[in-house]
């Protein structure tokens, strides 16, 4: 890394955790990066993605002589997501012991309107790094006075949109025209400075669809491929349940894997859960079922439309040991780092991808988890998959915008 890196930002990755170095796909982002290239990073869950993008962009304000204002922008499809990373951020910044020069914050919807102001005070003479979502970008450029679009996103030189995945069909549409209408306010500036990145564990037309969404030209951009995850011991079970509903069915599940504790040589170490619904409803009825039932589990809700306080409390107490489970839609399925994790459950999703996303929550650090997979009995596609188990596994995620 000598060759690319500064040795204070080498010295903040072993202080970090990376004493025995990096990966190859990290190696050749940083120099994707640092050499201009629109760079494509595509990666399994857990490999350390966002390291690969946010390292070189250290480097870059490094090399910049530590420009003022805002450096770079990390777009986030979830705000828990965006609040999760710039944790990471802030104690990579910290590992490199360069608090002094470079800011690391949010702005994201339904913040009170005097923080922002007082973020940029406090970053005042530094280089900053935002993490946002691309409503709150939508909102400045519609609504919002030219004040905070020029302050906040303009002076931007980096644009890293991470779960690029996440962005397919209308939505994805969305994004494709407001990245247009970003390039258009900014042209006074010469957009070409602009350096697109996108990262994503699943995608496999990643190049292709990168460069549309982002109006690149075809096969321009770096495209950078690995499939070297973290060590995994990961169990994997598809359900398909007889005698009970599929709710019911995740239920017991939790219930087994409490009760009969994977810990047989600590009996007092309790299994950790995430049980993945797909809609509110199911989430609320499993953790209220769960908490109520003879097994004394704990669990709490995390969902979309809580407040963010109570879900981060809900991922503090999983974390502590407060609580053995949390009931969860999507909120936890994109990188969000809750900690160690024994078991993953997951109502059946038409994608496959999905259910990788959701194990992925699992078994960090290479120790033993279990991963379930239950369908539902009332779906259509749930009866077509689960005598098509093979084309399930195989499916190949190609999104299309």
């Amino acid at each position: 890394l000598d060759s690319h890196l500064d040795p204070k930002i080498i010295q903040g990755l072993k202080n970090y955790g990376f004493g025995e170095g990096v990966l190859e796909f990290q190696d050749k982002s940083f120099q994707a990066i640092l050499s201009g290239e629109n760079t494509i990073i595509s990666a399994p869950t857990g490999s350390g993605k966002t390291e690969a993008f946010v390292v070189p962009i250290i480097q870059k304000i490094c090399n910049e002589n530590y420009p003022e204002g805002v450096f770079a922008l990390l777009i986030y499809p979830l705000r828990a997501l965006a609040r999760d990373q710039i944790k990471k951020i802030q104690s990579l910044i910290k590992c490199c012991k360069l608090e002094d020069k470079i800011s690391v914050f949010s702005v994201l919807g339904n913040m009170d309107k005097g923080e922002i102001p007082r973020r940029l005070e406090a970053a005042k003479g530094k280089s900053i790094i935002i993490a946002t979502n691309f409503d709150v970008i939508n909102w400045q450029l519609t609504l919002v006075s030219k004040n905070k679009w020029n302050k906040l996103f303009e002076p931007a030189k980096v644009i890293a949109i991470d779960e690029l995945h996440s962005y397919n069909s209308f939505h994805g549409a969305n994004v494709y025209h407001l990245i247009k209408r970003m390039k258009n306010r900014m042209k006074r500036r010469d957009f070409r400075e602009v350096q697109f990145i996108g990262s994503s564990a699943t995608l496999h037309n990643a190049q292709k669809f990168f460069e549309t969404i982002c109006g690149l030209d075809p096969l321009t951009s770096e495209y950078i491929k690995s499939d070297v995850g973290r060590e995994q011991n990961i169990h994997k079970f598809f359900i398909w349940p007889l005698k009970f509903p599929q709710r019911v069915t995740m239920e017991k599940i939790a219930k087994i894997c409490h009760e009969n504790q994977l810990y047989p040589k600590d009996r007092k170490k309790k299994s950790r859960q995430l049980i993945f619904s797909n809609t509110h409803n199911e989430a609320e009825f499993l953790a209220a079922n769960l908490s109520n039932s003879k097994s004394k589990m704990r669990v709490d809700v995390h969902r979309g439309g809580l407040m963010q306080e109570d879900r981060d409390q809900t991922e503090i107490n999983l974390q502590n040991g407060d609580i053995d489970g949390i009931s969860c839609t999507p909120t936890l399925e994109l990188g969000i780092d809750i900690g160690t994790v024994d078991v993953a459950i997951s109502s059946f999703k038409t994608e496959y991808d999905t259910f990788i996303q959701r194990s992925g929550r699992a078994g960090r650090e290479g120790k033993k988890s279990y991963t379930f997979c239950v369908f539902d009995p009332k779906d259509a596609s749930c009866h077509y998959y689960s005598r098509n188990m093979l084309k399930y596994v195989n499916q190949i995620h190609e999104i299309n915008i």
